[in-house]
């Protein structure tokens, strides 16, 4: 059982702050934008407790691990039972993969 809490609304203040990137094989990453020198974080700013960043990013680990888990096989039975809409939205080296050669 997860004993780190936050609010809901805590992680709003930085969504001006980061950076979505979408990688074309993977999900959109988020990277944080920081000044890489300025080391200290104001109290007020801080997500949970001090000392409590690495509990929260496991709990929430953890909490997200099923859902992944079901998206991935979710996604490869539809592969399995209709491969054609994959091949044709597929691409590789901008190619769809139904212009390969099997």
């Amino acid at each position: 059982m997860c004993s780190a809490t936050f609010r809901s609304g805590e992680f709003a203040k930085y969504q001006q702050e980061a950076a979505v990137k979408e990688p074309c094989d993977r999900h959109p990453e988020v990277r944080f934008i920081t000044d890489p020198y300025q080391r200290r974080i104001v109290h007020g700013n801080l997500i949970g407790k001090q000392g409590q960043g690495f509990e929260i990013a496991m709990c929430n680990l953890n909490d997200y691990r099923f859902n992944i888990n079901n998206s991935s096989l979710n996604a490869a039975q539809a592969r399995i039972h209709n491969p054609g809409e994959h091949l044709k939205v597929r691409k590789q080296c901008d190619k769809s993969l139904d212009q390969f050669q099997i």
